[in-house]
């Protein structure tokens, strides 16, 4: 998938996770930013490098996107599963620059899922922590939020997949969805350069 065609399919998904942020983890929309820089008063506006207002990078299959809104840095790194013919997304990842420990973001997977069961993420076919509860459903697909410490971020850098499991409705065998890993590391290192 080329850099274009991952930016324009990342759009629903980074209004997805707008939505869950927004609506359902106010907490989280607050840690994400940084407290503000005083000085004398007045808050002084974040940068990126080069003073641009954006930057759009691809590394492997995960997309950085670093953009200034209100004078704020909003940075996230993705990847978005689909046909790449039609830039119809399947399925998606999307996560923020780690903070305190945690990297944080979410999953956006197809409907038609047993909600009440969850996922399961494997890396490399072993379980990586447990049954991950659904948050809600929105027009582009439902939402799992994702939260990975520091030790699970360095096995994911070291690993080649990371897979969601699901059960669809009606008890039907398990679905998988799964992501690449080639780039996470690199996407990893500088989305975090980019947020500080």
């Amino acid at each position: 998938m080329n850099a274009t065609s991952l930016k324009h399919s990342t759009k629903p998904l980074l209004v997805a996770a707008a939505l869950v942020t927004h609506s359902m983890a106010p907490a989280l929309a607050q840690q994400q930013h940084a407290a503000p820089n005083l000085t004398q008063g007045t808050r002084v506006a974040e940068t990126l490098p080069g003073g641009a207002s954006s930057i759009q990078e691809t590394f492997g299959a995960w997309n950085v996107s670093c953009r200034i809104a209100e004078g704020r840095k909003a940075c996230t790194f993705s990847q978005v599963r689909g046909n790449q013919q039609t830039g119809q997304r399947s399925f998606a990842i999307e996560l923020r620059a780690p903070r305190d420990g945690k990297t944080e973001g979410v999953l956006v997977l197809p409907f038609g899922l047993a909600l009440a069961a969850g996922v399961k993420l494997t890396l490399d076919d072993k379980p990586l922590g447990q049954t991950i509860p659904f948050s809600t459903c929105v027009p582009d697909g439902c939402l799992v939020p994702v939260s990975f410490p520091t030790v699970a971020t360095d096995a994911i850098k070291n690993a080649k997949a990371l897979t969601v499991t699901a059960t669809p409705t009606g008890n039907a065998e398990p679905v998988t969805f799964p992501f690449a890993l080639d780039g996470f590391a690199a996407a990893l290192a500088r989305i975090s350069d980019l947020a500080k």
